[in-house]
């Protein structure tokens, strides 16, 4: 063997090692590395971290905020691309996020790429209720919702007000159906409805002590025998039908009246 073809020999040799090395790196020697330096970084910095809202600031870095302890993050409006892995190994339940915001793999974890996405990548704020669970929900203002074939769904509410305003869109979607037991025993006494809202799930409005109802034309009511959206005996829903269910503001007496009275809206 000769000089030249042994020298060849070493050359690929040390090309193969240099492309092996890097393999390495980009692999499972790469997240070593990302989760010692973050890791040790967070030891000396006893501040929480945060992201930058400067408007030339558009993106969060792979690895940047990963492995940081953290439990809740904001993501300002100036931010439209979160790279892979950007908050790998945090324990997030509370993300506040824009709208159609870019997300790499695992660019939060735990199921929230998919979940964002499902939601048309609708602004608010994101929670989960473990920090083990996959199933998140959002929330505007004191609404939590879904989006449906571009409607809006709401699931929840924890406002402490004893009168409510149902928003007619929320983040462009129109508001279009209240679920079941959404409102049941929050203590209101008024309800104002828009004109989008054209279905309300049985027992929607439940275990409170409303008196007043503002309502659209032609809302499907949900019933379940003698139970309608305000629940058990109130009369509502029998009232709405018996108006050939036109728009208007409901009223009565006290909460004890299955005597509703219509007038305009």
């Amino acid at each position: 063997m000769n000089a030249k073809t042994i020298v060849f020999i070493v050359f690929i040799g040390l090309i193969s090692i240099f492309l092996w090395s890097i393999t390495i790196y980009n692999g499972w020697l790469k997240e070593i590395f990302l989760f010692g330096y973050n890791i040790y970084t967070g030891f000396f910095d006893e501040n929480t971290p945060s992201i930058s809202t400067n408007e030339n600031v558009t993106m969060v870095r792979y690895g940047k905020f990963a492995y940081r302890l953290l439990d809740e993050i904001v993501i300002p409006e100036n931010i439209t691309i979160i790279e892979k892995n950007a908050f790998k190994g945090n324990k997030l339940t509370n993300v506040t996020i824009g709208s159609n915001v870019t997300l790499g793999k695992n660019a939060i974890g735990n199921g929230f790429e998919n979940f964002y996405y499902g939601n048309d990548k609708h602004a608010g704020t994101y929670t989960r209720t473990g920090r083990r669970s996959t199933e998140w929900i959002i929330w505007y203002d004191n609404f939590r919702y879904l989006v449906n074939n571009g409607n809006v769904v709401i699931t929840d509410y924890k406002g402490p007000e004893d009168s409510v305003v149902i928003p007619a869109e929320i983040q462009g979607n129109p508001v279009t159906r209240i679920a079941e037991n959404v409102f049941r025993n929050r203590r209101l006494i008024s309800v104002t409805l828009p004109d989008s809202v054209n279905d309300i799930g049985v027992n929607a409005f439940s275990g409170n002590r409303i008196t007043r109802i503002s309502i659209g034309a032609n809302v499907r009511l949900g019933d379940v025998g003698s139970n309608g959206i305000l629940g058990e005996g109130s009369g509502f829903n029998t009232a709405y039908a018996n108006n050939n269910n036109r728009a208007g503001i409901y009223t009565r007496p006290d909460i004890n009246s299955t005597r509703w009275t219509r007038s305009p809206r």
